[in-house]
């Protein structure tokens, strides 16, 4: 069994000719002439495999047929380690699966195979040209660019991405030189596999949004081993999200990647303490850079959909409406195009290497490190306090005051998010998420009257004569959130209880 370490990353085919001129690729070992690969998956028709993790491929073109296994594994911003069994296919046809010494795997795949059960269920085709390339001592790494197309039926979808696969040196020279490549030829991560796509491609599967998971801690990990596990999670979260926020209109798409940003600062934040000390400098200002990028086109959306559209049904024959309606969708239409643009950008792709790559950075030494558990309950603690501050100067009403407790409640939440599984009281925890939750969303809807002030407040610049309708909007949308206005100081004052007995 060989352990296969690589980096995927996907770039636009109009950047090819960039990459190729590159002097790192130009000045690597050439491996042989541009091969035709045709790859042809299989499983069972219910796919047993895809559940259960399992990629069986046979392989033609540059050489005899290969038949390649691989099992799941760790796959992690663009980098995976995954189990690979690679050998001739048999000439008669069929496969042999007695190379396999995962004992368990290996009877599985013989049993499909005598009754039959394993079907071809789609293909990739594409073209390779791989590149040696040296690294620091003896090490080198492998450059394939692959372009082409997988297919399933009628269905088809490009490829073109580049794989850098580590065949001699350390973890950190794969993503030194991707991040060289970076800086010249905008490349961005890509954590699904050509079979993973393959997949949802004969399934039909459409696109969804993708929330965050709770991350899996044990007591026994280092601070920074337990910082690695929740930023990687964060780190897939927003990967999760980045294609959907580019090609499709659906506004959940930037809100998640907008959460998993808020999510991976939050993390940086708290577990500061555990990063090398340059890492910690200077990982801090490009995910905020990126969240303000993707701003606002979550606040168009927001006014649009949470703000604006109700009203409208309420009153569809509004012709006043209707011409601020129109003009915030062409703001919103704007906005969204810069997202699109910050995500296609080299610079995400630079910030999501320099993720990986702290991810996967030796642990710094940790000499006197106290316990996980007591590291969660004291981090909790603080900002339990925080968020009391915060709600003695909330109690004015006014827009800071009311930002700065929401976003307390948010660091709040999402530390307890973080810290969930090393809780010995899970549902006490799960209590105090959904309340939180809850405050967080009544404050939101507040705060959001602010902003669609503001946003809509601009579109008077571009026409005076949206003055009248947009007052009327904004006043019918304040009275609707009077009765929370009302209760906000007391529901403040019962949060202000909860929170000081569940630090009891």
């Amino acid at each position: 069994m060989a352990t296969e370490t690589e980096l995927k990353l996907s770039l636009s085919p109009a950047l090819v000719p960039a990459l190729l001129g590159h002097p790192l690729v130009r000045n690597a070992e050439p491996l042989g002439d541009e091969q035709r690969l045709d790859n042809t998956y299989f499983d069972t028709p219910d796919l047993d495999l895809q559940r259960e993790r399992v990629a069986v491929r046979l392989r033609a073109g540059g050489g005899p047929r290969l038949q390649t296994v691989k099992c799941a594994g760790e796959a992690v911003g663009g980098l995976s380690h995954r189990p690979e069994w690679e050998q001739p296919a048999p000439a008669a046809g069929g496969f042999d699966f007695s190379a396999i010494d995962l004992a368990p795997l290996r009877q599985r795949l013989e049993a499909l195979q005598r009754n039959g059960a394993l079907v071809p269920v789609f293909e990739t085709h594409f073209t390779r040209r791989t590149w040696r390339c040296p690294v620091d001592g003896d090490g080198a790494i492998l450059i394939m660019l692959d372009r082409g197309s997988i297919r399933a039926g009628d269905r088809e979808e490009p490829i073109c991405e580049l794989e850098l696969e580590l065949e001699r040196g350390r973890v950190a020279d794969l993503f030194g030189l991707a991040q060289a490549l970076a800086l010249a030829v905008a490349l961005r991560p890509e954590s699904a596999s050509k079979a993973e796509r393959g997949y949802r491609l004969y399934l039909g599967e459409a696109p969804r949004p993708v929330r965050a998971q709770h991350p899996q801690l044990t007591a026994g990990l280092s601070h920074w081993q337990a910082f690695a596990r929740v930023a990687a999670g964060c780190i897939e979260h927003l990967q999760a999200n980045q294609q959907g926020a580019i090609a499709d209109d659906d506004p959940e798409y930037i809100h998640q990647m907008r959460v998993a940003l808020r999510r991976l600062r939050s993390a940086l934040r708290l577990f500061r303490p555990a990063l090398p000390p340059d890492q910690a400098v200077t990982l801090g200002p490009p995910p905020r850079q990126l969240a303000r990028a993707l701003a606002p086109a979550r606040e168009w959306d927001v006014v649009m959909d949470e703000i604006l559209a109700p009203i409208q049904a309420d009153f569809p024959e509004d012709e006043a409406l209707a011409q601020v309606m129109a003009a915030a969708a062409v703001e919103r239409a704007v906005a969204r195009g810069q997202a699109r643009s910050a995500l296609q950008a080299a610079q995400y792709g630079q910030l999501m290497l320099a993720l990986g790559a702290t991810l996967h950075h030796p642990a710094p030494p940790t000499p006197g490190q106290k316990g996980l558990r007591g590291f969660a309950a004291r981090r909790v603690e603080k900002l339990r306090q925080r968020v009391l501050g915060k709600i003695k100067a909330a109690h004015t009403l006014d827009l800071p005051g009311l930002h700065g407790l929401r976003i307390a409640l948010k660091r709040l939440r999402y530390t307890l998010e973080f810290f969930s599984s090393l809780g010995e009281q899970p549902p006490r925890t799960r209590k105090e998420l959904l309340r939180l939750s809850r405050y967080q969303g009544e404050l939101g809807r507040i705060c959001d009257l602010f902003a669609a002030q503001r946003l809509l407040g601009g579109l008077l610049l571009a026409d005076p004569r949206l003055t009248g309708p947009v007052i009327d909007l904004l006043t019918r949308h304040a009275s609707r959130l009077k009765p929370d206005l009302y209760a906000l100081p007391r529901r403040l004052d019962r949060l202000s209880r909860r929170l000081r007995r569940a630090a009891e």
